[in-house]
């Protein structure tokens, strides 16, 4: 039944053309655009950060307006960049028909581990045409249109008979700038069968070169410090529902001199999941921010948190040396 209900329901999707639908539905909203990006100083440049409230939509109309209000949020700010949390690109298929009862399959699924691997690879590649179709042209049409950049974080594609979690980031034009596969899976994507991505890129962009880790990660300095290697300057290290040690990021930050933006989630909404609760929160390197604890910007509440960077206090002038808070440790091992 599980199947069968699932494949009824892709179907339906996938035979409902989606991108002139959603061009057509993000041109209806008479966005105003942002001209944050029109010039950019490294010293005041704007970023925001999502706490995601995953939900069920009623219609595509439903899932086009909740993910423009984070982003209107952020460039009514004056943001230059939104960031989203891991998996934001899997939620258009609550959109799917019989989504309440594939809910229920799914769950009686969790009491029989051994039969998730081939249930999640059927699941994927039953709803990746349509969910992906409605994510690109979604946020491909949303940053164009606002005229800002736009991380809306990951979803799973099928490539080469492998699944992954891929992250994309959109210019201010509409176009993707760089897609990252993740690195570091969680324990149910391991259990599930999603394979690891090979490299780690930073890509450029107006605001400097950025790479993205998601907050998975956190607990490897590695994949940081081969950001750093790269000259990225901003790295994108949202959360992921299955739960991350997000409050490790902001050492992260510090360890290699670089800013952090980590999307968060706000529970599991009306999803029928259980789901990670993480703060959204901006961090950079103890001797750039105010309390020299490594937090710019941090919240449990809102739904969009915004701030302003300067990039070369937590690049240019980074020495770990200085910054360190334990210097009788330093001098012990040079007298």
């Amino acid at each position: 039944m599980f199947k069968t209900r699932l494949k009824a329901g892709s179907l339906v999707m996938s035979w409902q053309p989606q991108s002139k639908k959603v061009r057509r539905l993000v041109d209806m909203r008479a966005i105003r655009p942002s001209d944050a990006l029109r010039y950019v100083e490294r010293s005041n440049i704007k970023l925001s950060v999502v706490k995601l409230s995953p939900r069920r939509y009623d219609s595509l109309s439903d899932y086009i307006e909740d993910m423009d209000s984070y982003v209107t949020t952020a460039a009514d700010a004056g943001s230059q960049l939104v960031a989203f949390p891991e998996l934001t690109g899997m939620l258009p298929i609550s959109l799917m028909p019989g989504f309440s009862a594939f809910l229920s399959d799914l769950a009686d699924l969790e009491d029989s581990p051994e039969n998730l691997h081939e249930a999640f690879s059927f699941i994927i590649e039953s709803v990746a045409g349509f969910v992906s179709d409605i994510y690109l042209n979604t946020f491909g049409a949303l940053s164009a249109a606002h005229r800002i950049m736009i991380a809306p974080g990951s979803f799973y594609v099928m490539e080469n008979s492998g699944i992954y979690n891929r992250a994309l980031l959109f210019s201010e034009t509409g176009t993707v700038l760089g897609a990252q596969d993740k690195l570091i899976l969680s324990p149910f994507e391991r259990t599930a069968g999603v394979k690891t991505g090979e490299r780690l890129d930073a890509f450029q962009t107006k605001l400097g070169r950025i790479a993205m880790i998601s907050a998975a990660a956190a607990g490897c300095y590695q994949p940081y410090y081969i950001a750093k290697a790269q000259k990225a300057e901003i790295i994108l290290t949202p959360s992921s529902p299955f739960g991350d040690r997000v409050e490790l990021s902001r050492y992260r930050a510090n360890e290699a001199g670089v800013t952090l933006l980590s999307a968060g989630i706000s529970g599991s909404g009306d999803l029928g999941l259980k789901l990670s609760n993480s703060p959204a929160a901006i961090y950079a390197p103890m001797v750039a921010t105010k309390g020299l604890d490594g937090v710019i910007a941090l919240t449990q509440k809102e739904a969009v948190l915004t701030s302003r960077i300067d990039l070369s206090k937590g690049s240019d002038f980074f020495d770990i040396y200085s910054s360190d808070k334990n210097p009788g440790f330093f001098k012990a091992l040079i007298s």
